[in-house]
């Protein structure tokens, strides 16, 4: 079996670096240092560094950043170059905009001071956080303990691999029963029941008529897989004309998580993929001197006094 990075511990912590700094950043929005620049999301996922390192120190964490433009072809991902709407509804007005553009600029010196902490990191252009994940999910499942740090219902698709956990916001772990005793499915058909009901997150618009307890009777009866739209049964085909199910598979494909480095979605983003995947596998030194001085710019007080819990030591 390949394995992602090289490590001797028994658990792997994902953690999902975009989705915790606006989770945290909106719980704690008006938190700035001296000079007023705000430090809400930074101070955040840190503290969600040290919670993860005290309950399971034997853990390797692993931070998975949504990738830049890639620089040849200019995609921010593949979604985004199959689907021109995706996530278009996320910035609806100037205030939401303004946030955004808050939480941007936080994610420089974050980056920095986890380098400094001595975590491994993966930002690569023209991918997202969740197809780093499911690449590395396939390929460590069998052999490690697997938490996955994000509130994205997207992520529950790889419910799938055994051991696959996510964490509950508040304390405790999510995992298959939760997921079955919650949607009355199974996680392989999460991303089709996504396909039609739809997600606002994403904007992906679903099928209209088609809501949640509609989908998962289509679910449970398991009616829905790739395919042709003749190849469907006679429950999908009634809600779904002919002429519509090249945007349901469309929709499915979008919220599907990439699991195969080679992956062919990723399309010419898959080189650079494969090439940081290679060289990017292993945890920089930490260096505690500039991790404390850095925090201490930014005047996150919390953080240096438990600077010990969050920069890495072996």
């Amino acid at each position: 079996m390949s394995v992602i990075f090289p490590t001797n511990r028994n658990r792997v912590i994902l953690l999902d670096v975009h989705n915790l700094m606006y989770r945290t950043h909106y719980a704690n929005a008006t938190m700035t240092s001296d000079s007023g620049f705000h430090t809400s999301a930074m101070h955040g996922v840190l503290m969600i560094v040290a919670r993860h390192r005290i309950k399971y120190p034997d853990a390797e964490l692993v931070f998975l950043w949504d990738g830049p433009e890639h620089t040849v072809t200019g995609v921010r991902s593949w979604r985004y170059k199959a689907f021109p709407d995706y996530k278009v509804g996320r910035t609806p007005d100037a205030a939401a905009k303004e946030q955004r553009a808050l939480v941007h600029k936080q994610m420089r010196p974050l980056f920095t001071l986890l380098h400094y902490a001595g975590h491994l990191q993966y930002r690569v252009p023209g991918v997202e956080a969740d197809d780093l994940a499911g690449i590395i999910v396939v390929n460590m499942h069998e052999e490690f303990d697997i938490l996955i740090d994000t509130n994205d219902k997207d992520y529950y698709q790889l419910f799938a691999y055994p051991g696959v956990q996510i964490a509950k916001k508040g304390g405790g772990t999510l995992g298959v029963k939760w997921f079955q005793s919650e949607y009355h499915m199974s996680p392989k058909f999460w991303t089709w029941y996504r396909a039609f009901v739809g997600d606002t997150s994403d904007s992906i618009p679903g099928v209209r008529g088609i809501g949640p307890a509609r989908a998962t009777k289509i679910m449970r009866a398991g009616a829905a897989y790739r395919g042709s739209w003749n190849m469907q049964t006679s429950r999908v085909q009634k809600v779904v004309p002919e002429n519509k199910w090249g945007d349901v598979m469309l929709y499915e494909s979008l919220s599907r998580i990439v699991v195969d480095k080679n992956d062919p979605r990723l399309g010419a983003e898959r080189d650079t993929l494969v090439e940081q995947l290679r060289t990017r596998s292993t945890r920089p030194n930490p260096q505690p001197k500039k991790f404390l001085r850095l925090a201490a710019k930014y005047n996150l007080a919390t953080v240096i006094q438990v600077r010990r819990t969050i920069v890495e030591v072996d």
